[in-house]
C-alpha cells in the first residue's frame, strides 16, 4: 500500500533483469502485467503498466498476467530456456 502501480511495475522489470541466463526474457514481458479488479473484471485505472501512477491503496485487488510477447525467428527462444 502506498506504492505507485508503476513502481510495482518497475520492480518486476527490475527483478527479471536478475535471473542470469533467462534475464533476455525481460525485452519480451507485456506492456501490462496485470489489471486492478472492480466493478469490472479487469479494470483499466489500475492496470499495472510502467504509465499508470495511482497510488495503491488498502483493498485493491489486482490479478497478475505475466506473458511473453513479440518474439520473431531470431529473438524466439528455445523451448527449454524456461
Amino acid at each position: 500500500m502506498g506504492a505507485k502501480i508503476s513502481e510495482v511495475y518497475q520492480s518486476v522489470h527490475d527483478f527479471a533483469g536478475t535471473l542470469g541466463e533467462q534475464a533476455a526474457l525481460k525485452q519480451f514481458l507485456s506492456k501490462t502485467l496485470g489489471y486492478g479488479i472492480g466493478l469490472q473484471p479487469k479494470e483499466e485505472l489500475l492496470a499495472i503498466k510502467a504509465d499508470n501512477h495511482k497510488v495503491i491503496e488498502e483493498g485493491n485487488m489486482f490479478t497478475i498476467r505475466l506473458s511473453l510477447a513479440n518474439f520473431d525467428k531470431q529473438t524466439r527462444p528455445t523451448r527449454n530456456c524456461l
